[in-house]
């Protein structure tokens, strides 16, 4: 067998070794190659974005809102008597002159004109009445007054004739005083004894008062004692005869006990039986007493009551306070008279002015009827002011009642105003007097200035901006206007497309870079940021955000923080 390895020779080193040189300057050839395509590759799918680099300077803010223009002042347009509409001679934007025609009517039957005359009629009927009036007479009062002199002059003689029978009526008044008086503590002592006697009867001596009872009471306790020993010996037989063990010598001497309680007891019933009749005796003839006293002591307050309306019970001092009475009625009677007096004479006046008012209003009333007339003549409807139509509210063939508006106008003498609702929290840097841009005016020639700034009473967290408006406009136009609110300088400006949003608050995605073999790499860095004012394009912030940084404006896809980005080119 021959050995294949026999006829090998050795590889050179030095060949070997380029070899191996080459195989290396190969792999890292197609390395290279790899990783340029894999780059490549990679920009091709990486976000393209947008930048421009932050700045310092000067940023006006400025407040945006839209509203309707508004005439100042419109006059509407009426009929002064049912119409017919027949033609429209003007539309609606059309400028007219005082006197133009606006519409040619035909009259229709005029009821208002009927209801004027009727008024008319009304109106003299109601003046004739007010010229009729009864004289006004005062009979009933001065005869009032000539009855009360007579009543005060008949108190007067009666308070004389009193004055000299003052000392016998004082007399009588002081016995009559005293005895009402009296008769006060004999009611009551009565009633006492009536008690008393209820009392007694019933043994209850204890309520009967001290100065009656003397010793009743002594012999009204020894009774009631008497009783409870009696019942006590009784109670004590009863028990010990009950028992068969008890001698009958006790028993006897129990027996002597009950009878010498019971003939005790006799003894002291009858000593205060004899008490309580003799106290009763007492206490009638006490109550026998009173009654006869009450009872004169009452005739004489009847016999003085009886008598104190009769001429000499009167006494002066009553007189004199029916004098005084009197007297007052009597001025009382007097004043209603003269203010009665005053009264119709005021309503006289009142009446003459009513009268000559009715007149004015009866010959008022005939001009309107003859204007009536006039206008019922009348085949056309004309403006009494300049300005622009603004609206027409009828069409040929409508039937039209007086006073109802057919068209409106405009008085563009008076001028336009527009006012838009805000917050109130963005006009806290406007002030009234600045001139707003009009976004939407194509020509040039409208000019908006803030004049008032007020509160929205719709919408209490809004106010009202009041523009006045002028140039090219006409009421009912849209406009979009642009508020200065303030200029100031801030050290970082960006544009607005740059400022993002989210639960987090306002932020901006800034462009940052690393170097690598291949080149630089782009990335997107998040920076949160307040914003302090801003325009329609730009915006002033604040944040870790440094004059010169770049930020992204726009991205061709959706990017967040920390993403590679590739700057559009």
């Amino acid at each position: 067998m021959i050995d294949m390895n026999e006829n090998k020779k050795p590889m050179n080193p030095e060949k070997r070794k380029d070899i191996i040189k080459n195989i290396l300057i190969v792999f890292l050839i197609v390395l290279l190659i790899l990783t340029f395509f894999s780059n490549t590759i990679m920009n091709h799918s990486l976000p393209e974005i947008a930048s421009e680099s932050s700045v310092s300077g000067s940023l006006t803010e400025k407040l945006n809102a839209s509203g309707t223009v508004e005439s100042n002042q419109s006059y509407e347009v009426k009929p002064k008597t049912n119409v017919t509409i027949d033609a429209i001679k003007v539309k609606t934007g059309q400028e007219v002159k005082k006197g133009d025609v606006l519409f040619t009517v035909n009259s229709e039957e005029n009821t208002e004109l009927k209801e004027a005359q009727t008024l008319l009629k009304s109106l003299e009927l109601e003046y004739q009445k007010m010229l009729l009036k009864l004289p006004k007479s005062y009979a009933s009062e001065n005869q009032a007054i000539k009855n009360a002199q007579e009543d005060l002059n008949d108190l007067i003689a009666k308070r004389d004739e009193a004055v000299s029978n003052q000392a016998e009526n004082d007399s009588k008044k002081s016995e009559y005083n005293q005895a009402k008086s009296e008769l006060s503590g004999i009611t009551s002592e009565l009633s006492d004894i009536q008690l008393y006697i209820t009392s007694l009867n019933t043994d209850d001596i204890y309520s009967i008062g001290s100065q009656y009872t003397g010793d009743i009471i002594g012999y009204y306790e020894e009774y009631t004692k008497a009783q409870s020993e009696l019942q006590k010996a009784e109670s004590d037989l009863q028990s010990f005869m009950m028992n068969p063990d008890v001698s009958e010598d006790i028993i006897n001497s129990l027996q002597d006990k009950v009878n010498q309680c019971s003939e005790y007891l006799s003894q002291c019933e009858d000593s205060y039986k004899s008490q309580k009749s003799a106290l009763r005796n007492t206490l009638n003839d006490r109550l026998s007493y009173l009654n006869g006293e009450s009872g004169r002591l009452n005739g004489i307050i009847n016999d003085y009551e009886s008598n104190l309306s009769s001429d000499d019970m009167v006494t002066v001092d009553s007189l004199n306070e029916q004098i005084t009475a009197k007297q007052r009625e009597l001025e009382t009677l007097v004043i209603a008279l003269e203010d009665a007096k005053n009264q119709d004479k005021l309503d006289s006046q009142t009446n003459d002015i009513d009268v000559k008012a009715k007149h004015e209003e009866i010959e008022a009333q005939k001009l309107t009827v003859e204007k009536l007339k006039k206008n019922d003549s009348e085949k056309e409807i004309k403006t009494d002011y300049a300005g622009t139509v603004s609206q027409i509210n009828v069409k040929i063939g409508d039937s039209v009642l007086p006073d109802e508006p057919v068209a409106v106008i405009d008085m563009s003498d008076e001028g336009y105003t527009m006012t838009v609702s805000v917050e109130a929290e963005k006009t806290k840097k406007i002030k009234a007097g600045i001139s707003a841009d009009v976004l939407n005016d194509w020509s040039n020639s409208i000019k908006a200035d803030l004049v008032e700034i007020k509160n929205d009473n719709q919408n209490k967290k809004n106010r009202i901006l009041k523009f006045k408006i002028s140039g090219d406009v006409n009421s009912g136009d849209a406009l979009s206007v642009s508020i200065p609110c303030s200029t100031g300088r801030y050290d970082t400006i960006i544009p607005k497309s740059a400022l993002n949003e989210d639960s987090n608050g306002k932020f901006v995605l800034v462009v940052t870079s690393k170097s690598s073999p291949l080149g630089n790499r782009y990335f997107a860095q998040r920076v949160d940021v307040e914003v302090l004012a801003s325009d329609e394009v730009s915006c002033a912030v604040q944040g870790s955000l440094n004059m010169g940084d770049y930020v992204i404006t726009t991205s061709s896809k959706p990017i967040k923080d920390g993403d590679q980005v590739k700057m559009k080119d």
